[in-house]
């Protein structure tokens, strides 16, 4: 896709259906898929931190290739759940892990009505292609279950940043202390992470 498109998603982002938003990743993910968006020995840290005997919950896990490497080394997780909107990226199942689970999403912002599985979150390279408002919703609907999460994410270290003309659907426009903010109005309070951030129940 070229630049002008990815200003196109974002100027149209917040009227998107749930087939434009799954439509942009399958693409994406079809052009690449074996793109690694993620830092694997960050979220093992994480699950360290938290006790690796825990359910995940990942959002936007696309093929699953985080929960390969995470499970492969955490014997201990119970459970993974991938909540995901591209159908490409789901049927491409990247571990055949049984306790691993890709769930498809049929509404783009699902985690207003699809309560949260598990009792650690983990986000990767997720959060900037969310809106603020979106990203601020998801927050809030974190169930009190979920004891821990973790996320990475492309953003400053300060927002606002204007992601027009950016190559890439980022469109999330708030920075590391906003997003920081979030989370500890909703309880969370930070945790020291290899890579990302990460954030416990306080």
């Amino acid at each position: 896709m070229k630049t002008a498109e990815f200003d196109r998603w974002r100027d149209t982002y917040a009227v998107s259906s749930i087939q434009d938003h799954a439509a942009l990743y399958d693409q994406a993910f079809l052009k690449d898929p074996k793109k690694a968006s993620f830092s694997g020995r960050a979220v093992r840290v994480f699950l360290n931190q938290m006790g690796s005997a825990c359910g995940v919950a990942e959002i936007g896990g696309r093929d699953g290739a985080l929960a390969k490497v995470a499970l492969e080394f955490t014997p201990e997780i119970k459970r993974w759940i991938n909540y995901e909107i591209s159908p490409a990226a789901i049927t491409a199942t990247a571990t055949k892990d049984p306790r691993y689970e890709a769930r498809l999403m049929t509404d783009f912002r699902w985690w207003k009505t699809v309560p949260l599985e598990g009792d650690i979150l983990v986000m990767s390279h997720v959060a900037e292609h969310l809106a603020d408002e979106d990203f601020k919703s998801l927050v809030a609907a974190i169930p009190s279950s979920i004891r821990g999460v973790h996320v990475q994410a492309p953003i400053s270290m300060r927002g606002p940043t204007n992601w027009k003309g950016f190559s890439g659907a980022h469109i999330l426009s708030m920075g590391w202390v906003e997003v920081d903010r979030e989370f500890t109005e909703h309880g969370f309070r930070s945790m020291t992470a290899y890579d990302g951030a990460s954030w416990r129940r306080a």
